[in-house]
Formats: C-alpha cells, structure tokens, sequence
C-alpha cells in the first residue's frame, strides 16, 4: 500500500475532507 496520504486524497474527490469522516464512511465514498 502506498502512502496513506494518498489514499485520504483519492477518497476525497470534490466531496467534504475524508479526514474528517469516520473510515467506513470514507471507504462507502469510494464505492458509489
């Protein structure tokens, strides 16, 4: 896995901060 920077960035695409969500809503972001 890379940086998990990176992955915080790709979560968070044009949405709120991922940072700020809890983990599993971040991974839902990316599924829809």
């Amino acid at each position: 896995m890379a940086k998990p920077g990176r992955k915080v960035k790709k979560a968070n695409h044009g949405a709120r901060p991922a940072c700020s969500r809890p983990r599993k809503q971040r991974r839902q972001k990316v599924k829809t």
